[in-house]
Order: C-alpha cells, then sequence, then structure tokens
C-alpha cells in the first residue's frame, strides 16, 4: 500500500522529468509527504493489530476456562 502511494507522489510530482536542481526540492518535499503518510498508516497498523489481539486473548481465555 505504501509503495503504491509512493509511486503515485513520484508521478504527480513529476520528479523523473525534473532537472538537477529542483530534483533534491522536489524529493525533499515528497518525502515529507511520504514521511505523515507512513506514520498514520503504521499508527493505524499496529492499532489494528493491537484490537485483533486483545480479541484473540480473550476469546482463548473465555473458551480455557
Amino acid at each position: 500500500m505504501m509503495g503504491s502511494i509512493y509511486g503515485l507522489l513520484f508521478g504527480w510530482m513529476d520528479i523523473e522529468d525534473a532537472n538537477a536542481y529542483t530534483i533534491s526540492i522536489k524529493m525533499l518535499k515528497e518525502e515529507k509527504y511520504c514521511l505523515v503518510i507512513g506514520v498514520i498508516l503504521g499508527a493505524l497498523g499496529g492499532f489494528v493489530n493491537e484490537m485483533i489481539g486483545r480479541n484473540v486473548n480473550s476469546e482463548t481465555l473465555k473458551n480455557n476456562l
């Protein structure tokens, strides 16, 4: 998922067509966007993983009692 978002941003910002001076500026701008997206998706993934783990543990405890 993150790779496809990064690819979309790369195409949207026309980094492949930039000259030598503006390519570093565009790459830094794209890095800022991708960092925010990565933090949000990572937090969401961690939250979902924690909720799934808690549900599995509570079901396992109920079945063992």
